[in-house]
């Protein structure tokens, strides 16, 4: 805790006093010395925060490595609950926030993505603000960041102890340029001086503040020296200095010679132009002219019969910064007259614009309703680009197929450029999915271009209700059997799933039970219970078709329906037997009626009204004296009773069939008794109708039910009762061989076991009670199988039978 500094004086006297009372106990006094301490303490100690070390300006390298520790202070008066903050200006990432140790003191460090540069930034000011409940305080640390010099370093091969070689024609121009010295490590904004040091043998050379080595002599191959080394020392600034070796050899002129156009060529390539891109083409003039590289490099290369020089792969400063700046050195040769030249490429890479644009969402897959108007939004795109904030973006869509011109681009917002139909056979083949990818360009150079997949799918909408398709009217006999199929509704639907259609009866189908059943998904209408022509002959069944799964999310409310009104005509099948009444007819005519007189009227009917009644005599008309004139009974010639000669009878009990027209064919059996009175005058007489009812006959129908079993069954009832019959028979034969054994008991092997049987006419005494006998009466017995199968003897306490057993296995046998 903070120390207490006390700005007033006690009274201590009165705590004295406080003290000196003798009725307070120990514990109550020391509750009222803490009372009055903290009372004080509140009044007059000071808790603030405050900074030991700081401000401060401290001082640190620009190649410090990151945790390194740029400054340490100590923060008065911590606490637990206190808070440490600060801000970075210029605005960077390169500092922790202050870490705070038991000893209450912070301590800022560079953090992991420190990267100081001085000749950017030189100075950063970080503001620290400390805050502890009782106040706040402020101050700022000042950063400054020093260059650091770094050991200059020629570029190889010129540093190496060998150093580097450049060869040139004897009559080469005293202006022409025949190497750069080049450093590799250089500081931007580092200024050099080139001195040549020495020349061996003695030549003139001289070397410009580029570096550019130029001849001031003339070379003689024939008489003067052949080879000139020059040791080259490079200064900076800061007297920094590297050393590297040039030698010049001089070539001869010759009819057959190899000379470069340019000798020294500058070009400026952009990163990320990929592989074998065009960096140079080098031109030597001669004949049978081939290139090479003698600089070792995998970044570059060049074709040895054009010179051109492409990349290798990508070349990207990012992770490759070297390639910044890279001296080729290419030689030109002729293999046949042994003549070559070299050149010199410096290629320096720019940095390119390499980052492509960014778009959120990367990938869009949305759904729209098929019923989306033309310029509807369907959703809105956000890119941006990371390169450079002065970058301009495009957008275009890129579509074939059945997506081309159904969508457009106003901005960044993708609208509908022409009408859905989600019920085309054409979306079906697409899984109702429109693909479509939307490119992005930036205005960079090169310029870099970003695709974002789309992916509409459209939704179902219930826009179109069922519509039936004739026929609307079914035939159906009236002996149909229940299950028949009577026809099928047929109601289609546009709407995709097309013809997903339920089906129901709404209407007349008649009362409990029902007439009619409707399959709901096929809409096959099936007879349910039997029909009656006669009862009713026409059925009007009004049907409701309902589509189906219309929408994306089916509801019921939005269903669509429709209703049309079937006609079922029954057709009338031959199904009721004619009906006579009444069933019974008699009659008494004389002797002399005329033939063709009607007798009797047969009054018959039939329900099933597109049948036809015959009547037939069956029965009954001896001598052939009536017949049936349609549904009458006439005389057909006249009677005879002389004696002798043929003498009809006079009663006659005639039987009429009545037939209808069927199929399949009813009939009914009228009986008709005539009387007739044997009459002498030959004046015809008047036929005297009477109908006289002395019995009502009844028509009993007697339904003889048969039963004719599968073939299958017969079948297996015949193979379950074989098999049956063979267990019997075996269990049978079981029994009667245990029954046999048993029976073979009394023999001669089942003696020995017999204790209290006779041997001959002497009773053979039980084994422990044996006597002892003559030696030539003595028998010997060996054990037969019975005795090892049964090995004691006993008596049945109810029956008093005595019986053999197994003391093993409990089996028994009758003696």
């Amino acid at each position: 805790m903070p120390e207490l500094s006390t700005h007033a004086g006690i009274n201590t006297t009165s705590l004295q006093a406080a003290f000196t009372r003798t009725t307070m106990d120990r514990a109550a006094t020391l509750r009222l010395l803490l009372i009055v301490l903290l009372q004080v303490c509140r009044s007059f100690c000071i808790y603030e925060p405050y900074f030991d070390t700081l401000p401060q300006t401290v001082r640190i390298p620009e190649n410090s490595v990151p945790g390194t520790t740029v400054h340490s202070f100590t923060l008065g008066n911590w606490h637990s609950m206190s808070t440490v903050s600060m801000t970075v200006s210029p605005a960077t990432t390169f500092f922790n926030n202050p870490s705070i140790n038991s000893g209450k003191t912070a301590t800022i460090k560079l953090n992991s993505s420190a990267a100081l540069n001085a000749l950017m930034v030189n100075q950063y000011n970080i503001a620290i603000t400390y805050t502890n409940g009782y106040g706040s305080i402020s101050s700022n640390l000042y950063v400054q960041i020093t260059p650091v010099s770094y050991p200059l370093q020629c570029a190889t091969p010129f540093s190496s102890q060998v150093g580097d070689t450049v060869q040139v024609l004897e009559n080469v121009p005293k202006t022409t340029k025949i190497y750069t010295a080049i450093t590799t490590n250089a500081n931007a904004g580092t200024i050099f001086s080139y001195n040549i040091m020495q020349v061996v043998p003695n030549g003139d050379f001289t070397i410009d503040a580029s570096g550019n080595v130029y001849p001031n002599q003339a070379f003689n191959y024939q008489t003067g020296d052949r080879s000139f080394t020059l040791t080259i020392k490079v200064l900076d600034q800061h007297r920094a200095s590297c050393t590297g070796t040039l030698t010049v050899e001089v070539l001869p002129v010759d009819k057959t010679t190899i000379s470069f156009k340019d000798v020294n060529q500058a070009v400026t390539i952009r990163e990320n132009t990929g592989p074998a891109a065009v960096v140079a083409t080098v031109t030597a003039l001669g004949t049978n002219v081939h290139y090479q590289l003698i600089t070792p490099t995998s970044a570059f290369q060049i074709n040895e019969k054009t010179g051109v020089i492409r990349t290798t792969y990508n070349l990207g400063l990012d992770s490759n910064p070297g390639l910044a700046v890279t001296s080729l050195l290419v030689r030109a040769y002729d293999p046949v007259h042994k003549v070559s030249a070299t050149a010199t490429v410096q290629v320096t890479v720019q940095d390119a614009n390499d980052i492509p644009p960014l778009c959120t969402p990367a990938v869009v897959v949305t759904h729209v309703p098929e019923t989306t108007p033309i310029a509807g939004t369907l959703f809105t795109l956000s890119c941006t680009d990371r390169d450079s904030t002065g970058n301009t973006l495009s957008y275009s869509i890129q579509a074939d197929g059945v997506s081309k011109y159904m969508f457009r681009l106003q901005g960044t917002t993708l609208e509908l450029n022409n009408t859905l139909d989600y019920d085309s056979a054409v979306m079906a083949g697409v899984d109702f999915q429109y693909p479509i990818t939307i490119l992005i360009k930036d205005s960079g150079v090169p310029q870099l271009t970003t695709s974002v997949s789309v992916f509409v799918t459209v939704t179902p909408v219930n826009e179109f209700p069922p519509t039936f398709k004739e026929p609307f009217t079914f035939t159906v006999n009236e002996r149909s059997p229940v299950g028949t199929v009577i026809g099928v509704v047929t109601a289609t639907d546009r709407d995709w799933p097309f013809n997903n259609i339920q089906y129901r009866i709404t209407g007349g189908n008649g009362n409990n039970p029902p007439q009619f059943y409707i399959d709901p998904r096929s809409g096959q209408i099936n007879l349910l219970s039997t029909l009656d022509f006669e009862r009713q002959s026409t059925y009007q069944l009004k049907i409701e078709a309902v589509d189906m799964n219309q929408d994306l999310q089916p509801d019921p409310n939005r269903q669509k329906t429709a209703l049309q009104t079937i006609t079922i005509e029954v057709q009338d099948t031959n199904d009721n037997p004619p009906v006579c009444n009444p069933p019974y007819y008699e009659a008494t005519i004389f002797s002399t009626l005329k033939a063709g007189q009607e007798i009797v009227l047969v009054q018959c009917t039939d329900q099933d009204i597109t049948s036809t009644l015959t009547y037939t005599l069956v029965g009954g008309n001896v001598n052939n004296r009536f017949t049936m004139t349609k549904s009458t009974l006439v005389s057909q010639n006249t009677f005879s009773y002389l004696k002798p000669g043929v003498y009809d009878p006079t009663t006659y009990e005639l039987l009429v069939k009545v037939t209808d027209g069927g199929p399949p064919t009813f009939s009914t059996t009228v009986t008709v008794i005539v009387h007739v009175i044997p009459w002498t005058t030959t004046v015809p007489t008047t036929p005297l109708k009477t109908t006289k009812v002395t019995q009502v006959p009844q028509i009993v129908t007697v339904f003889d039910n048969q039963w004719i079993p599968d073939p299958w069954f017969v079948a297996v009832l015949a193979v379950t009762g074989a098999l049956l019959l063979l267990a019997l028979a075996l269990l049978i034969w079981k029994l009667l061989s245990m029954t046999s054994l048993c029976r073979r008991v009394p023999t001669e092997m089942a003696k020995p076991l017999l204790q209290d049987r006779t041997f001959g006419d002497t009773a053979v005494p039980t084994p422990e009670r044996s006597l002892p006998q003559d030696p030539r009466k003595k028998r010997e017995r060996t054990p037969s199988p019975l005795s090892l199968q049964f090995d004691g003897r006993a008596q049945d306490p109810f029956t008093g039978r005595e019986y053999l057993f197994n003391s093993v296995t409990g089996q028994r046998c009758w003696v």
